[in-house]
């Protein structure tokens, strides 16, 4: 959980620096954190977010490992 203070504080300074391709990244991170406490849904809805930023800033290769990710917490749900 000391991971998801942390990163949630580096997630506003990215923010207030608009530091987007740095947003979507940190989303990715929470993301893996909810994804490793057996939260999927939690960690789509961080996803969800950080793939809307990667498609904005045409991060091909970052939207392709996010895409990855959603995938592994659907078929955590069985979706």
């Amino acid at each position: 959980r000391r991971a998801i203070e942390y990163y949630e504080q580096s997630l506003e300074i990215r923010k207030e620096t608009q530091d987007r391709r740095g947003e979507g990244q940190t989303l990715d991170n929470l993301g893996d954190c909810y994804a490793d406490l057996g939260e999927p849904r939690r960690a789509i809805e961080y996803y969800e977010q950080s793939l809307e930023i990667k498609k904005e800033t045409q991060d091909r290769r970052g939207e392709g490992q996010t895409l990855g990710n959603l995938g592994s917490c659907y078929a955590d749900l069985g979706e």
